[in-house]
């Protein structure tokens, strides 16, 4: 171990800007921002020879995108017998990160894309509840392919999400007692 006197601090402005709202009588939601964060001096984690971890200031990254999420109640009647409940939404994360001024063993990664971070995530979901009891819920999740090195020559490729879980609940009291089975990774996608 040992102190570095050369560290300095991580530092960046941060600015975001967005909406909320709801129409059809709060039927529909949804929230959108823009957002960009710009880093310098970015903290880094390397390894020596001998395997002991240390801290270097490699540069800066410039971190900009979009996210929207929206979700819609096409029925919303815990009273009815048959479907009670009846609810879609969806995400969607746009990002362009990428290295500025970043430099490690004088090599330069300015204008690679920022390690481990997709360009597009988009989930997308349904939730039903029915019989009274009753749910089942929907879940899709695509990931872009994203960059697994500083240098961008290797990536890990996009990816589709499928999961579904139904299950049964009925209140006690203050008790609740819930049933349910669910399948992850329907499709068996490797990510």
């Amino acid at each position: 171990g040992g102190f570095s006197t050369d560290l300095q601090a991580e530092q960046g402005w941060s600015y975001e800007l967005g909406i909320k709202g709801a129409v059809i009588r709060s039927r529909w939601q949804f929230e959108l921002s823009f957002f960009q964060f710009d880093l310098e001096d970015a903290i880094v984690r390397r390894t020596n020879a001998a395997g002991a971890e240390y801290f270097i200031n490699a540069g800066g990254t410039k971190q900009q995108g979009m996210e929207l999420f929206t979700e819609g109640y096409l029925i919303n009647n815990p009273a009815r017998k048959g479907i009670s409940y009846f609810r879609l939404w969806s995400s969607v994360t746009l990002s362009e990160f990428y290295f500025k001024d970043y430099k490690v063993n004088n090599v330069s990664y300015d204008g690679n894309e920022l390690t481990g971070v997709p360009r597009q995530v988009i989930l997308a979901g349904a939730d039903i509840r029915f019989l009274l009891n009753f749910y089942l819920n929907g879940t899709f999740n695509y990931t872009s392919r994203l960059p697994l090195t500083d240098a961008n020559d290797i990536y890990a490729l996009a990816y589709r999400l499928w999961q579904f879980r139904l299950g049964w609940q009925k209140q006690f009291g203050k008790n609740k007692l819930e049933l349910f089975a669910g399948v992850d990774n329907l499709a068996d996608e490797q990510y």
